[in-house]
């Protein structure tokens, strides 16, 4: 299908029942992974491949020694009929309609017996689409099971306008396929569709279950052949909201492009003998990581490292897909050295599906679960070491600890590898011992409780869980008359907050609502409407890096679309900031946050890692009957294995010398 695609990102958010997004099916063996002659041809668009005898002559093969009858084209465990001439090879690719990507990845090699073969038509065709990205929507999905969408469509709400090249005219009676997905749930949905202003007619359905659906519009008017522009507008009688993907005309017959892409060799499988600690990343990214690598042997901890498109090569025929990672992580596990951590180094996002032209900033993909009751869809990196059960929402804890550094480029990827060696052996001081409490108001302005609260008892309750460590608490109170204590308004908090992280601490906890980019909403009556946002991520405590536990919403949502999350934004900063962050990609509440608290802060007194400190704080929240959804929420930015700093003695006691005769 032509594909006309657009990018610019809106986030909404509504209530909606939530689907589970469709994982791909088991894969058959790859028969062309061990062969010398197999090459993987890649595209983003559905087109004609020509792959003419001396480019696959030029790619290393012996065109001699080959037999032509038995080359074979193979797509997902699918051999692919392919024409085969004196000219070359050649076969029609599709891209991807997976969820995870819009680059498909087709094998050629020479196999055992005679390949598929077809005559392929002089110009082969195509239904014209028009199917932008637009609208990222975490709580309903496309027919795909993705989260995209080419606009919403309200009563009374600005039309979608889609302009097509058409190249012939279309009579009346023609018709215009659209997917969309409702939001509202009800009886009597229309939408009306103008082409160039004159009106093509209406469509209307009725529900019957929730999810994504097609619907067809029977033109009554003709379209002249050139560039129509058509308008959808949602006419339903009352509040309506659909979401649409997309719209196809069947009717129209476009040319597939001919293209020779690039030719690649399969990447070397991976080693399926693991290390204490097992590192899987983008191979961008991957010349970052010999620092790390040389640090951690010098402390007696192996380290192997895995290259993550090798992993799609050998476990989802070379697509993107997570599931490769888990299932590659199961062959590790079960093999000779299975490894005690894992760490995902590469950024990601929510738009995996990146058109032509584009950059795809999905280096390592999010395991993207439907499990939060408000935001439907978020990032699940903890899925990846659930490796026991299919569905990881039948193994609510964990396998191994696993965390990520979400670089998007080298030198991101230098600095927080950077941050994380510092970490290993910090700066002596007082700071190590100092631990800041940060919590969001327990009443409003007028003295009225948060509903969500309280927040501030959590505080006290983290001073006992770390009794070596000295608390310095900062309390957000806009019922207080005055700045006193702990208990302040947001710019004097902020003021004594940003000093004492300059200054350092091995430990910073946040209790209180959140978005992606900010901790607290403080509202119209403070000067200014948060405690702590991005901009204020660059801090200048150097190596004196501290752990954030982050008890809220939203704060350390890695894969969102539009910017980067706070708790990330902090991770990334060079000359400051935190060296790793307990962070959730959705929604909780404060009692699983106490929760896991009595778990996650013994841990780590007792000098354990981070992520062994959280799987017992998951461990702890299952114990109990309620508050489960943190077990998929919570992620850690940064490498599991990091520890507080050993906290230097409070108090040192001198004694006299005493020389004996």
């Amino acid at each position: 299908m032509q594909r006309v695609r657009y990018i610019l990102v809106l986030l909404i958010v509504t209530s909606w029942p939530t689907m589970a997004m469709p994982r791909l099916i088991p894969l058959a063996p790859n028969p062309l992974l061990g062969d010398d002659h197999t090459r993987i041809i890649r595209t983003r668009l559905d087109a004609v491949i020509d792959l003419p005898w001396d480019v696959l002559a030029a790619s290393g093969w012996d065109l001699a020694a080959i037999a032509p009858a038995n080359i074979q084209v193979w797509r997902q465990g699918v051999q692919i009929p392919a024409q085969v001439t004196a000219v070359g090879v050649s076969f029609l690719a599709d891209a991807n309609t997976s969820p995870f990507s819009m680059e498909a990845a087709y094998w050629i090699g020479i196999g055992d017996q005679p390949g598929l073969r077809t005559f392929l038509p002089p110009e082969p065709t195509m239904p014209l689409t028009w199917e932008p990205d637009v609208i990222y929507q975490s709580v309903v999905a496309t027919a795909r099971g993705d989260r995209w969408f080419a606009g919403e469509l309200r009563t009374m709400g600005t039309p979608i306008m889609a302009t097509l090249p058409l190249p012939t005219a279309l009579p009346i009676g023609s018709h215009i396929d659209l997917a969309l997905t409702p939001v509202d749930l009800r009886s009597g949905h229309q939408i009306g569709v103008t082409a160039n202003g004159s009106s093509l007619g209406n469509v209307t359905w009725d529900d019957s279950s929730s999810g994504p659906r097609h619907v067809t519009l029977t033109t009554r008017a003709a379209l002249a052949a050139g560039s129509v522009t058509l308008a959808l507008a949602l006419t339903s009688n009352g509040a309506d909201v659909v979401l649409l993907d997309s719209l196809t005309l069947p009717e129209v017959a476009v040319s597939r492009p001919h293209m020779t892409p690039a030719l690649e060799a399969p990447r070397p499988t991976p080693a399926r003998t693991g290390a204490d600690q097992l590192i899987i990343a983008h191979p961008d990214l991957i010349p970052a990581l010999d620092p790390l690598i040389a640090a951690k042997q010098q402390r007696g901890r192996s380290v192997a490292v895995a290259d993550v498109l090798a992993i799609y090569d050998a476990y989802s025929w070379g697509e993107r897909d997570p599931d490769a990672i888990r299932a590659y992580l199961r062959a590790v596990v079960a093999g000779p050295h299975p490894p005690t951590s894992i760490l995902l180094v590469g950024a990601t996002t929510t738009r995996l599906r990146v058109g032509p032209g584009d950059t795809d900033t999905a280096l390592i993909p999010p395991y993207l679960l439907v499990s939060d009751a408000v935001y439907g869809e978020i990032a699940c990196d903890t899925c990846y070491t659930r490796l026991a059960a299919a569905d990881v929402r039948d193994q609510p804890r964990p396998d191994l600890p696993i965390g990520r550094l979400s670089a998007r480029t080298l030198a991101e990827a230098q600095t927080m590898i950077a941050k994380t060696i510092a970490a290993l052996s910090p700066p002596s001081g007082a700071w190590r011992s100092r631990m800041l409490l940060v919590a969001d108001n327990d009443r409003d302005a007028a003295g009225s409780p948060d509903p969500a609260g309280p927040f501030s008892p959590l505080l006290s309750a983290m001073v006992t869980g770390l009794p070596t460590m000295q608390a310095q608490m900062f309390v957000y109170a806009p019922d207080q008359p005055r700045d006193d204590g702990p208990y302040q308004h947001a710019a004097a908090l902020r003021i004594r907050l940003f000093a004492a992280w300059d200054a350092g601490a091995g430990l910073i906890a946040y209790v209180g609502h959140a978005s992606p980019w900010q901790w607290a909403w403080t509202g119209t009556t403070e000067p200014v409407p948060y405690l702590v946002t991005r901009g204020d991520a660059v801090r200048t405590n150097g190596t004196r890096l501290p752990i954030l536990l982050s008890m809220t919403c939203l704060s350390g949502s890695f894969a969102n679309p539009t910017l980067t999350a706070l708790d990330a934004e902090l991770l990334h900063q060079s000359g400051g900031g935190i060296v790793a962050a307990l962070s959730p990609s959705g929604s909780g509440v404060n009692t699983g946050h106490t929760l896991m608290m009595t778990a996650i802060l013994p841990a780590l007194h007792d000098g354990q890692s981070l992520g062994t400190a959280h799987l017992a704080g998951l461990q702890a929240l299952l114990a109990q009957p309620d508050d489960h959804a943190l077990v998929f929420s919570y992620s850690i930015l940064g490498d599991p294995d990091v520890t507080l700093p050993p906290s230097n003695p409070m108090y040192s006691i001198a004694l006299p010398e005493v020389v004996h005769p």
